[in-house]
């Protein structure tokens, strides 16, 4: 919980940084940081300085996080971002493939060597962005006619107040991330419920074919739905979890587990790979920073709200009670996506 918190206070600083002294500089300094508190965290021979520079880490990370984002935005188009995000997200995908597996076959024998490995990949990161990638603020003749009023040291509530469709966009992605999260809280709990001893490794296998259907199948998808607006996308891919998710109340064999996670995992890619070009398609030019930290807050506020909430539910009501709640929240969010369409997304 400290971590996430942490965490959340990183991107919200990272963004108002990013908008105010630029892009790379930021970026490089807060990842060189995150890679140094690894370091630190690896040397450290005491538990209490471990977790201290763990925290350091989610910090600088998280002021690191949005700027990524805000790069991608400034170098694309917009009719170009679905298919940037989307390569963005099969190489993150990528990354949690192989790192759970090295970090399963150091942890028990070699543990300096999992914050040393992570220190040295963030360097390598900072290296090769200090020599590609160019300082990429736009210049305030760069602005259109809409972005004309409005000054950069405007605050960031001040231009969400003058967007209401995109507060509301917010909060149904923020309910979508409250229904993702079961899949690692709820869907566990059902699993094992459902095949006892047997459960964990079935439970790995499911998020096996999760990682690989993310790896594989995000390009075929987002091609298929190239031609539909990013709000669109996202209630067809909250659908999704209402049938994917909602089906966990019902369903008690491996093949309705194996299809339920089907089915919520191509969700998952068209949020992923939607979300963040229908933040860059409405961020002013002047807030791109600010308006791309908004992305990790709302998801780490869904996903810490959804476990304790299922928990509660089904402490009461039992697990079956959550599905039905989370397929019936994936059905209005998905309703309030289709009302958030507008001209400006669909062009």
């Amino acid at each position: 919980m400290v971590v996430s918190a942490v965490g959340l206070m990183g991107a919200v600083t990272g963004g108002k940084i990013a908008d105010q002294f630029g892009r790379r500089r930021a970026f490089l300094l807060f990842s060189f940081l995150t890679a140094v508190s690894m370091f630190l965290a690896g040397i450290a021979s005491q538990a209490g300085w471990v977790a201290f520079f763990l925290i350091l880490r989610s910090f600088f990370g998280g002021i690191a996080g949005p700027f990524i984002n805000t790069i991608v935005t400034d170098v694309t188009r917009e009719e170009e971002r679905t298919e940037a995000f989307s390569l963005m997200y099969i190489a993150m995908n990528i990354g949690y493939a192989v790192g759970p597996l090295l970090a399963g076959l150091l942890f028990a024998s070699h543990t300096q060597l999992l914050f040393f490995g992570d220190g040295l990949t963030t360097l390598v990161s900072v290296l090769l962005v200090a020599k590609y990638v160019p300082e990429t603020k736009p210049k305030e003749s760069n602005r259109d006619e809409e972005e004309q009023g409005i000054d950069e040291k405007t605050p960031l509530w001040e231009l969400l107040m003058k967007q209401p469709k995109f507060l509301w966009f917010c909060f149904w992605i923020m309910g979508l991330f409250f229904v993702f999260s079961q899949f690692n809280f709820g869907l566990p709990l059902e699993v094992n419920r459902q095949f006892g001893i047997g459960g964990a490794k079935f439970y790995g296998a499911l998020m096996t074919i999760n990682a690989l259907l993310c790896s594989v199948f995000t390009v075929v998808i987002t091609s298929l739905l190239s031609q539909f607006s990013p709000a669109s996308n996202i209630a067809i891919a909250a659908m999704f979890y209402m049938v994917g998710f909602g089906m966990l109340g019902f369903v008690t064999t491996m093949a309705g587990f194996i299809l339920s996670t089907i089915l919520w995992t191509i969700g998952e890619i068209i949020i992923a790979t939607n979300t963040n070009v229908y933040i860059a398609n409405h961020a002013p030019l002047t807030h791109r920073g600010r308006f791309n930290a908004i992305f990790p807050v709302i998801r780490r506020v869904g996903f810490i709200l959804g476990p304790p909430f299922a928990g509660w539910v089904s402490k009461g009501k039992g697990l079956e009670m959550v599905w039905s709640i989370n397929g019936v929240f994936a059905l209005l969010i998905a309703m309030g996506m289709v009302y958030l369409r507008d001209k400006k997304e669909c062009t």
